[in-house]
């Protein structure tokens, strides 16, 4: 397949001591997150094709079922599954839209889940306990089965896992550093599935499953400048009151395979995503910024921004495709449709800032900010902004083998999709209330071409273009006191309230090798991305806010590079390497061409990290005929971002950023060494084991003297038992 793929297996993702996305994340060359902001926001990309707004560029799939969202207001983003109870992982760069029916813009990230088994039966169990140095102690347990309930015809797997995450932040009073709470940032995690098949005749195969995950953290990981000392272990935070958040969805869906012939098979899929998110987040450090200058509040302030988002989709797929082996000519024909619908609100009370501005000028709060606080201390809402995206989709791909090892690719995508989006704001710090509202639509067509020639089974060279394209949205109305900044770049005052589709096309060459023995296998691939009308969010720095917008051309260059090497029995060697560099290819203005200030500047780079490399060594040895024991280490290091990002440059007035703190040179290594017994695997491990610091993510408080930042967990040491059978 013409196609730059990375895969883990549930055996690799326990190895490796893989527990979430953090960890898929710095095995693979090409893929980027990010974590961080008082609303948790996540931020993920594959080959610099990144999303700090609107909808996402990565197709996140739990088997056949995608559960990627739209960030709405300010806060939200994709979820993701945990890594428990997995048949793989996949990781596909480059867009997808041709096999799967919600196609992805910059590439596909797959959660598979064991399927009930029909015959036989198995089980996996993972239990843990691990210590967080300077932190708390923290623990997870979990245990899967399946098997047949009737020969051939009815089968189970069911599977519950749960966490509780060690804290290692803690809370402080800002004003005295008195501690409040010790290692506040705990959290608990619960995960469930059960699925079930039934075989009703040989041709026919349903299944019917239901996913459900909880994930709950009691304050923020981040952690303030002005209070830690990360390198003697000191991390905390100086918020008034804690900021818990919690995510929760299930996906119930139901697949059908039916073997129509011999040669054609007809598979559909079902599915509704239930999601809703709750998050506080702590702004009372943040209006006294704006307003004053000064983070620090007075004793008694305190200012919750309490979010709540809903995420309703349906989706169904249906495919049509050959399924005889050996067939000179292979191909799927398919249809999608998907309705998601989801709503954001947000409440800002601050019920002692009006009689501390009066205060310290002598002025009413009326007579700056156009209106007083509303009753119970409310200084701004937006309630609601809801969104909807519905598309309806063909798409189909063939391979055909030319000649022996020679095959082509084709492929098309053919979609309608349409989004409308409803917000209502108001208070002193929205200003007077008003309504907006909207509607796009876009009908993308979006081709894939391939070439693959295989020198033999296990080697082959390949070439592919392929085209993606994402939906554009809305923009939520800019705080009151952006006004100012909105004005003086030529802007009116407001921001654009909508911003346009934005689409890629992808050129990759590549191969495929492993040696007949399979001692040495190496997988490369080079990339050319040309990224059209690029939607990116535009900082507003001395407010706190911005909005998304469409800026120009970017080019993204790169290759990916994977190796695994067995020089001698029991030895094992692997290594990744990614590298990315994004450029921006127009100077964009805020307004009409050359109105304003610039966005961004011809050769500005794109945010990221270039560089993404991962060495793993590990070698295993027998203790008798059914035991052996193993060691292993794992390395991982991102390169610093440039410092040629839009954000830093002092000539783009509309997004530069005084106090931007870009992705830094990281390091990272885990070891792990084990005995495993037939069906048993115990094992003691340390994560960060040099303990790194590194400031992963900050956010200065408009220009005061207060950054948060977020990080590594600190060194964590702890011991994992398996079995599986």
């Amino acid at each position: 397949m013409p196609i730059s793929i990375s895969a883990y297996t549930q055996q690799t993702l326990d190895r490796q001591g893989v527990r979430d996305i953090q960890d898929v994340v710095r095995l693979t060359p090409g893929l980027d997150f990010n974590r961080g902001g008082p609303q948790n926001l996540t931020n993920i990309s594959i080959r610099g094709i990144r999303s700090n707004g609107g909808a996402s560029t990565t197709g996140i799939y739990l088997d056949d079922v995608p559960i990627q969202s739209r960030r709405v207001g300010y806060a939200g983003g994709s979820p993701f599954p945990e890594t428990f109870d997995l048949e793989r992982v996949e990781v596909l760069r480059g867009p997808q839209g041709t096999l799967f029916g919600a196609g992805s813009q910059g590439g596909t990230i797959r959660f598979i889940t064991p399927q009930p088994p029909l015959s036989g039966e198995s089980a996996y169990g993972r239990a843990e306990v691990n210590s967080v140095k300077g932190g708390g102690v923290g623990f997870e347990m979990g245990a899967a089965y399946g098997a047949a309930l009737v020969e051939d015809k009815i089968g189970f797997r069911a599977s519950a896992w749960t966490r509780q995450s060690a804290g290692w932040v803690d809370r402080a009073n800002p004003r005295t550093g008195a501690i409040i709470k010790p290692d506040a940032n705990t959290g608990d995690t619960f995960a469930g599935r059960f699925a079930l098949t039934l075989a009703p005749a040989e041709t026919v195969k349903l299944t019917a499953s239901i996913y459900y995950q909880r994930q709950h953290s009691d304050d923020t990981s981040a952690y303030w400048n002005i209070l830690s000392d990360p390198s003697q272990g000191k991390f905390i935070n100086g918020n008034e009151i804690a900021a818990p958040t919690t995510d929760r969805f299930y996906v119930p869906s139901l697949s059908a395979t039916i073997d129509l012939s011999d040669k054609i098979g007809l598979i559909s899929v079902s599915s509704y995503l239930h999601r809703d998110q709750d998050i506080v987040a702590d702004y009372t450090q943040l209006q006294r910024a704006i307003v004053f200058g000064n983070p620090i509040p007075p004793a008694g302030a305190a200012a919750p921004s309490m979010f709540h988002n809903s995420q309703r989709s349906f989706t169904q797929e249906v495919r049509l495709q050959s399924t005889a082996s050996g067939q000179r000519l292979r191909w799927v024909l398919g249809a999608f449709y998907q309705n998601s619908k989801q709503n954001a609100t947000q409440f800002v009370r601050d019920p002692t800032l009006e009689s501390e501005f009066q205060a310290a000028t002598g002025l009413p709060f009326s007579a700056v900010f156009g209106i007083p606080v509303l009753p119970g201390g409310l200084i701004y809402y937006q309630d609601p902004f809801k969104t909807v995206d519905k598309q309806i989709a063909g798409f189909g791909q063939v391979d055909f083998d030319i000649l022996d090892k020679l095959t082509a690719t084709v492929g098309l995508r053919v979609a309608s999709a349409k989004f409308s989006f409803l917000t209502s704001v108001g208070g002193p710090f929205g200003g007077v209330p008003f309504t907006d509202s909207g509607k796009q639509s876009d009908s993308p067509v979006t081709p894939k071409f391939g070439l693959e020639y295989r020198f033999s089974p296990s080697n082959s060279v390949y070439a592919s273009a392929a085209k993606g394209f994402r939906v554009g949205g809305s923009n939520a109305r800019q705080l009151s006191p952006c006004q100012a900044q909105l004005n003086a770049l030529g802007l009116g005052g407001i921001n654009p309230t909508t911003y346009q589709s934005d689409s890629v096309w992808s050129y990759e060459v590549g191969s495929k090798n492993q040696t007949a023995d399979r001692r040495l296998t190496l997988n490369a691939s080079l990339f050319y991305v040309k990224w059209n009308n690029i939607q990116q969010f535009v900082t507003l720095s001395t407010c706190g806010g911005g909005f998304i917008a469409n800026l120009g051309r970017a080019e993204n260059k790169g290759f990916d590079l994977q190796a695994a090497f067995t020089p001698f029995d029991g030895l094992n060697l692997g290594a990744s390497v990614g590298y990315t560099n994004g450029e921006f290819k127009d100077t964009v203005y805020a307004a009409a061409p050359q109105i304003g200030a610039s966005a961004v500047s011809a050769g500005d780079r794109l945010q990221g990290s270039p560089w993404r490399i991962a060495i793993n060594a590990e070698y295993r040895f027998a203790l008798s005929e059914r035991n052996e024991a193993y060691g292993r280490i794992d390395y991982q290091y991102a390169s610093r971002e440039s410092d040629r990002v839009a954000q830093r440059n002092p000539a783009n007035g509309l997004n530069f950023v005084p106090f931007y703190y870009g992705a830094p040179e990281t390091h990272f290594v885990t070891v792990r060494a084990g005995v495993k017994m037939s069906a048993f695997d115990l094992s003691v491990f340390a994560d960060n084991l040099f303990d790194t610091k590194t400031a992963l993510d900050g956010q200065n408080l408009v220009g005061s003297p207060l950054t948060r930042f977020s990080g590594f967990r600190p060194r964590t040491i702890g011991l994992t038992a398996t079995a599986r059978y």
